[in-house]
């Protein structure tokens, strides 16, 4: 995993500093952003293959990190973990409509964690017809220039999402598990993740609007665009 490049925001609390070391070791180049946020956020824009915030580190501001990170130009495409000690569906589910692509929740195995980092980074390089650029019922996606627009309007998107929505519209009608979700835009199928495309699902929807029912629930199997399948 040499010169992947890891942002740490936080105060560096025991549990990240083991964190960070288990990530060194690995090979990963990581950077600890030591500050608690309790004003305006300032983050520079240095860019980062993946972005670690410590929410109990970040006061009141940790969603804000999360929301600013996504506007920053050379920061919005890489994936964004928070870790959590609260047990809050709430604050969990925000996270992710702030922009977070996964939620660690405290006490956490530092060595679990390490792998499950890993696993981002060994998701299989995407293999599509499409190449570069897909469209359907008023869906376009480049991956060039990593945009999302329904109906000419352009969403914005986290990287799991952007994944997530590449594969329903390069496959319209095609139903696609959680795991196989997992496997393909987070690159492991740990049931402990599954609710996370759930949440990250019901972002999407919401950000689609009136045009939330493109995206259907196949009841006890997973997701589709809806559509039909193409030999």
């Amino acid at each position: 995993m040499g010169n992947k490049s890891i942002l740490i925001l936080g105060d560096g609390t025991e549990d990240v500093l083991r964190l960070r070391d288990g990530l060194d070791k690995e090979g990963f180049n990581t950077l600890l952003h030591r500050r608690r946020f309790t004003g305006p956020v300032q983050i520079s824009d240095d860019e980062a293959d993946l972005i670690l915030v410590d929410l109990d580190q970040s006061g009141t501001m940790g969603v804000n990190i999360c929301r600013e990170i996504r506007q920053k130009p050379r920061l919005r495409i890489a994936p964004m973990m928070v870790i959590s000690g609260r047990d809050d569906e709430a604050e969990e589910v925000l996270s992710f409509r702030m922009g977070a692509d996964d939620f660690v929740q405290r006490p956490f195995r530092t060595r679990a964690l390490v792998e499950r980092i890993r696993a981002r980074f060994r998701r299989p390089e995407l293999h599509d017809p499409a190449g570069d650029m897909a469209t359907s019922q008023g869906i376009e996606i480049d991956r060039v220039s990593y945009r999302v627009t329904l109906d000419g309007k352009e969403l914005s998107v986290t990287p799991t999402e952007f994944n997530i929505i590449w594969h329903l519209v390069c496959h319209p009608g095609k139903v696609f598990g959680r795991n196989d979700l997992l496997k393909i835009c987070v690159g492991t199928d740990s049931s402990t993740m599954q609710r996370s495309i759930d949440v990250h699902i019901r972002s999407l929807r919401r950000k689609f609007g009136q045009r939330a029912s493109l995206i259907e629930t196949v009841r006890g199997v997973g997701y589709r665009l809806r559509g039909h399948v193409f030999p």
